[in-house]
């Protein structure tokens, strides 16, 4: 049975609340609460306590440090995301961590992502920040589905759009400077089918891109990208004569070579040429932008061959290219009355 006594104290009104929770464990409380609502916390206490040892209400599980949080969630994550996925969540939730300390998950408050919010303002953009805090409230629904806390502090934070950067992509003269360096046949290949298909680091290297993904008589690749979600792409003629042309010697894999071999030599030519900021994944902007450029696809298009959940994913990485077009279609109107 619950109990309530109150305690000596000038400032406020104040009670103890002691009471046996349904495992028989003792617990007492002190709260800072009028007299009214201190007999309604016990009463309440008392038919909770009630509720859960007839089966009525489930028990709810002691809520853990955010280290131990972060350590099941991203083992839970590993098996239902990708690689990339995983990693900016990691980020993300280290850096809360960080900020707030190994408090239990529990005590992260609105107010506390409020205060840490500020001092991300300072340091990384809009957008970045609107990532990060998209990561954060996932992770946070899964706590809430585990019974770790009553609600998600992240709903009711407003998570900012901010305004899209500018992608790096490569021109066409980088192109041909990146590709006068290189002194691996096998890797020149590789950069010329990534620039061709617009892959994924892990989509179009071993040991997930094998000869099951390639069909020589329908003309095109597929991939298995973020998700589980599948796509093909028809292959350029070029790009078929390199896969075939390593099928008839006999390779393994289509292409030779593994993601870190690739990462590791892409970033030497890259210094080599004097390409900064720049990385494989850059080779798959690149691709996109470069058919945008030259109107050789719409944005529909490329954000179908890209593999992008949404036309809008595609939209905020090409909107200063979008913008040029929209420019040069008015510019081509003007032209046409003219000619009239």
């Amino acid at each position: 049975m619950a109990k309530i006594r109150r305690v000596l104290n000038k400032e406020m009104e104040t009670y103890d609340l002691d009471y046996y929770d349904h495992t028989g464990k003792r617990v007492r409380k002190r709260i800072s609460v009028g007299y009214k609502t201190a007999e309604r916390m016990r009463k309440e206490i008392e038919v909770q306590v009630e509720k859960i040892k007839l089966g009525l209400e489930k028990s709810p599980t002691e809520s853990p440090n955010l280290d131990a949080f972060i350590t099941d969630y991203l083992i839970f994550s590993e098996g239902n995301k990708s690689y990339s996925t995983v990693k900016r969540e990691k980020y993300a939730l280290d850096r809360l961590l960080k900020y707030v300390g190994n408090i239990r998950i529990s005590n992260v408050t609105s107010k506390k992502i409020d205060e840490y919010i500020l001092s991300l303002r300072s340091k990384l953009s809009k957008a970045t920040i609107g990532i990060e805090l998209r990561h954060l409230k996932a992770s946070f629904n899964v706590a809430l589905r585990w019974n770790y806390i009553e609600k998600n502090p992240f709903v009711e934070i407003k998570i900012p759009d901010g305004i899209p950067e500018r992608i790096r992509v490569l021109t066409k003269d980088e192109i041909k400077l990146l590709l006068s360096v290189v002194d691996d046949f096998d890797m020149e290949e590789i950069i010329r089918v990534y620039l061709s298909t617009g892959a994924r680091r892990a989509e179009l290297l071993k040991p997930k891109f094998t000869w099951d993904n390639v069909n020589f008589r329908n003309n095109r690749i597929r991939f298995d990208g973020k998700g589980g979600k599948t796509r093909y792409i028809p292959m350029t003629a070029t790009v078929k004569e390199i896969l075939f042309n390593h099928q008839e010697k006999g390779y393994e894999f289509p292409l030779r070579y593994g993601q870190d071999h690739v990462s590791h030599k892409l970033r030497d030519y890259y210094k080599k040429a004097k390409i900064k900021n720049a990385t494989l994944h850059t080779l798959r902007k690149t691709f996109g932008s470069l058919l945008l450029q030259d109107g050789y696809a719409d944005i529909f298009t490329i954000s179908k061959l890209l593999g992008h959940s949404s036309v809008k994913v595609t939209e905020q990485h090409y909107i200063y290219l979008l913008d040029e077009n929209y420019q040069s279609s008015i510019d081509g109107m003007e032209y046409i009355l003219k000619s009239l």
